[in-house]
């Protein structure tokens, strides 16, 4: 006779608890190497922007020096005047570049942020299940699984069929 009381649900609550924590560290762990691929990717897109940044700045600082140099002589020949147009035009284009790195670092910690937050919230629904599992399962009880009297076997708990095979 199979007695479904209080100790066979106990025993599949735990069950389905002991799925719901390994679902959840398997989603753990597939944030966590979202998150680190995006870490990485962050890491060398700010590598470059800096890089670019610091070029930027010293071909930007060289440009102003040689305009503020010929506007102090009261103007630049026509040849200096092209190439410093031409000068113009690419410290314009590489501002743009930089800016459209700076947008995607700023999409990157946006993903990670969003990342973060998806691995917080499942180390909180994590933590709930463990929480759940131990009030519930943490102390010892004795009970039978099973019993046998002249003419029946009552099996009241089993967690497999090797298990029932044992009892």
């Amino acid at each position: 006779n199979f007695v479904f009381d209080e100790r066979q649900q106990n025993t599949v609550i735990a069950e389905e608890l002991k799925e719901d924590l390994a679902q959840k560290e398997g989603m753990s762990e597939s944030v966590a190497k979202q998150y680190e691929t995006l870490i990485g990717n962050f890491r060398t897109l700010k590598k470059k922007y800096e890089s670019e940044v610091v070029s930027y700045e010293g071909k930007l600082e060289t440009y102003n020096t040689e305009v503020e140099a010929w506007n102090k002589k009261g103007g630049a020949p026509e040849n200096v005047i092209a190439k410093l147009t031409e000068t113009q035009e690419l410290l314009a284009e590489k501002q743009v570049e930089i800016e459209s790195l700076g947008k995607k670092l700023n999409e990157i910690v946006a993903q990670l942020n969003a990342i973060g937050a998806k691995g917080n919230s499942l180390i909180t629904d994590y933590n709930t299940i463990v929480d759940a599992y131990n009030r519930e399962f943490s102390e010892a009880r004795e009970f039978a699984q099973g019993d046998y009297t002249h003419d029946a076997i009552n099996v009241y708990q089993f967690n497999s069929e090797e298990e029932l095979t044992l009892v």
